[in-house]
């Protein structure tokens, strides 16, 4: 709970300081923006860490493949990654880079997730 504070007052301090800066250099307020979107995210890892153990853990518990956990978790990294790439691109103003972002990353959560549709539909027929 207290790292959560920490990272919504950085972000509202980083927010109202780039918010000035911005009428008088863009780029600068950009910069800003980029660098504290990078100090939440190592904020963030410790978080992070714990909820990979915490999923390991019940991965374990259910007897599930490891290759079906390795495709679910790079499709939820994918997708944060992806949202951050788009929404940086966004912020920058460019509005084809975004949605090509959102496009590239759609596809390689798809490709990533592939073989785990294939295991499901697999099981799923050797059941009947």
């Amino acid at each position: 709970m207290s790292g959560m504070i920490r990272v919504a007052a950085i972000a509202v301090m980083i927010s109202a300081l780039a918010l000035s800066v911005k009428k008088s250099s863009a780029e600068m307020a950009f910069l800003m923006e980029l660098a504290a979107m990078v100090t939440v995210l190592f904020m963030a890892a410790s978080a992070m860490e714990e909820i990979l153990r915490y999923i390991r853990d019940a991965a374990a518990w259910a007897n599930m493949d490891a290759d079906m956990l390795a495709a679910v978790l790079k499709a939820a990294g994918i997708a944060v990654i992806t949202r951050l790439s788009s929404d940086i691109f966004r912020d920058a103003g460019q509005q084809a880079a975004a949605t090509a972002a959102d496009l590239a990353g759609s596809c390689a959560a798809m490709a990533v997730t592939f073989p785990l549709v294939a295991s499901v539909l697999e099981k799923i027929g050797g059941a009947v």
